[in-house]
């Protein structure tokens, strides 16, 4: 499994797309934590992924 953000940074508001490649042989449930940094402060979110 392998993940990519596009665009790598963006400002203000802007917002990225997270793309997510697995194979076949990686069906099942899994939970991501997505996390952003701005200055000093962290958030970060937990999201589940299907694979089918």
């Amino acid at each position: 499994m392998s993940a990519s953000l596009t665009p790598t940074s963006i400002t203000g508001s802007g917002t990225s797309t997270l793309n997510v490649t697995t194979t076949t042989k990686a069906r099942g449930t899994y939970t991501l934590t997505v996390k952003g940094v701005s200055g000093g402060i962290t958030k970060s979110v937990n999201v589940t992924l299907n694979v089918q």
